[in-house]
C-alpha cells in the first residue's frame, strides 16, 4: 500500500515523507537576533536544523534534532492507473459504436 499526501498517492511512505518535508518552507522569526529553522535530510533521516542570526549577520547553528515522522492515510498507487484504463475503454467503446453506426448507414444508404 502507498501513502496519500495532498491528494497524491505515493508508492511508499518514505516517498511521501520526502515530499512532505522537501516542500515545507523554513520558519523564520525576525528580531534583533533572528531565528531560522529548516528541514534538512541527512542520509535517510529528516532533521530540523535551527540557526541564530545575529544583527551583524553572523549565523550560528543552535541545534539539530530528528524531525518527527508524519503519518499518512493509506492508498493504492495502482488505483489511478486502473481509473485511466476504465476511461480509456469507455472512449474506445464510444469510438467503436460511432464507427459501427457510420458503417451501417453507408451499407443501408
Amino acid at each position: 500500500m502507498g501513502a496519500l499526501l495532498n491528494g497524491k498517492c505515493f508508492s511508499t511512505s518514505s516517498e511521501a515523507v520526502d515530499a512532505y518535508f522537501s516542500s515545507a518552507p523554513p520558519s523564520y522569526t525576525a528580531g534583533g537576533t533572528s531565528y531560522l529553522a529548516e528541514y534538512v535530510k541527512s542520509g535517510a533521516i529528516w532533521q530540523i536544523r535551527r540557526y541564530q542570526i545575529a544583527s551583524n549577520g553572523t549565523t550560528t547553528t543552535l541545534n539539530t534534532v530528528t524531525a518527527p515522522l508524519p503519518t499518512f492515510p493509506l492508498c493504492d498507487p495502482t488505483e489511478s492507473f486502473f481509473d485511466g484504463v476504465d476511461v480509456g475503454w469507455g472512449v474506445a467503446a464510444a469510438i467503436i459504436v460511432a464507427a459501427s453506426i457510420r458503417l451501417m448507414r453507408r451499407a443501408v444508404g
